[in-house]
């Protein structure tokens, strides 16, 4: 009896080049390790029996697959991650919508005509001259002002939100440029802007800031957060004071009450005044107990 086998029969399955070929009996994509396990065992089972495979050749087969399924496992953990990422920061940027934002733009939004502004930027070194420029959607120079020397760090410009005319500028979408020079060349310039969060935006899959203006900016272009009275701590509704001041009052309130040693309020006064704290960001949810012991 003479047994016949296709050269590719008798060939040994090298899974690695049928991956880099896209060619084989089934789609890469559903190709895992069943069906690899099913494919070997099949190819054993029909092999020469005049000439069988080379215990080496197994051996080699079983070691690439081996690195496949790691780097598919590798692949499919980066996966996960990645979501868990995405999730975790659009929950983060969530907690941002109601809060002001100071953020790296270099453009300026003026909500209503000749709407003054307060320019933010940042200098890398101390400049000799620092000019700022305004320029309008068509990128014509609306206004120019020559602030002179400044020193390193965060500064602060008022703009009148007039041209170099003293017209109002209308409504809509500016750009800032800032040039700084000293007398080693050009200070690099960081520009800032600031405007209240509206909601979060899943636009190409990933959270984006919705800003009231219209404007979408990501979370790396954040540099800090407020609330909208300009606060870092914000307390729950039952006031609108900061922490300092909520306890002060509570100190007060307490003294107050006991004034002079009199016990008379003892019965309805804890030993422990509990004040919930509304904190924002992750820790939103829990309340900060402020220890009041009466005397």
């Amino acid at each position: 009896m003479t047994v016949e086998l296709s050269d590719a029969a008798s060939a040994p399955y090298d899974p690695m080049s049928q991956a880099a070929s896209g060619s084989g009996p089934m789609d890469q994509d559903s190709f895992g390790k069943d069906s690899f396990l099913k494919l070997l065992t099949t190819q054993m089972a029909n092999q020469d029996p005049l000439s069988p495979s080379e215990p080496t050749e197994f051996i080699s087969q079983l070691a690439q697959f081996t690195s496949l399924e790691q780097l598919v496992n590798v692949n499919e953990g980066l996966n996960m991650l990645a979501v868990t990422q995405t999730a975790a920061t659009s929950a983060q940027m969530v907690s941002y919508v109601g809060k002001e934002v100071t953020f790296a733009s270099d453009s300026l939004y003026l909500a209503e005509q000749g709407q003054a502004q307060t320019l933010s930027y940042e200098l890398d070194s101390a400049a000799d001259n620092v000019d700022v420029q305004v320029l309008n959607e068509s990128g014509d120079v609306v206004r120019t002002m020559k602030l002179g020397g400044q020193a390193v760090g965060d500064q602060r410009v008022e703009f009148d939100g007039q041209d170099d005319d003293g017209n109002p500028l209308p409504a809509g979408m500016y750009t800032l440029e800032v040039s700084a020079k000293n007398e080693d060349g050009e200070v690099g310039v960081n520009t800032r802007d600031k405007a209240m969060v509206k909601g979060v935006t899943f636009k190409g899959g990933f959270p984006q800031l919705l800003l009231e203006d219209g404007r979408v900016i990501t979370l790396n272009q954040v540099l800090s957060v407020m609330n909208g009275e300009g606060q870092s701590v914000a307390v729950s509704e039952e006031g609108d004071s900061d922490v300092d001041s909520t306890i002060a009052a509570a100190e007060q309130l307490l003294n107050d009450l006991t004034a002079d040693g009199d016990d008379v309020f003892e019965d309805i006064i804890p030993d422990e005044l509990s004040i919930p704290l509304e904190l924002p960001g992750d820790n939103s949810d829990e309340a900060l107990d402020y220890d009041a012991q009466a005397e």
